[in-house]
């Protein structure tokens, strides 16, 4: 395992980790009357998280289909296009109706 600790000098030594990258020094353990103060809050913060992250997770997927015709409707000629040509000269261009014959 690589040495992860951190230099103050200016010159850095091969394989030393930038302090920001650094991993921290471990934490005192809580004392179990904390850890029973702090859970049921915690626990419920990280439900409220999923729950959340989720509902907008599905509202935006059920949403997409819905937006998607007008969408590309919208976006079609402001986006650029890969014209059909020949392997050797493929070219990005505005619209497909300038492509070469």
């Amino acid at each position: 395992m690589p040495n992860m600790t951190t230099t103050t000098s200016s010159k850095k030594k091969k394989g030393s980790v930038p302090r920001w990258l650094a991993i921290p020094a471990p934490k005192p353990q809580l004392s179990e009357a904390e850890v029973n103060a702090k859970y049921p809050r915690m626990r419920l913060q990280v439900f409220a998280g999923i729950f959340i992250g989720y509902a907008t997770f599905y509202l935006i997927r059920n949403n997409v289909p819905l937006v998607t015709p007008d969408s590309d409707h919208e976006l079609a000629s402001a986006t650029p296009q890969l014209v059909h040509c020949p392997p050797h000269c493929c070219w990005l261009t505005a619209s497909a109706s300038s492509s070469p014959q």
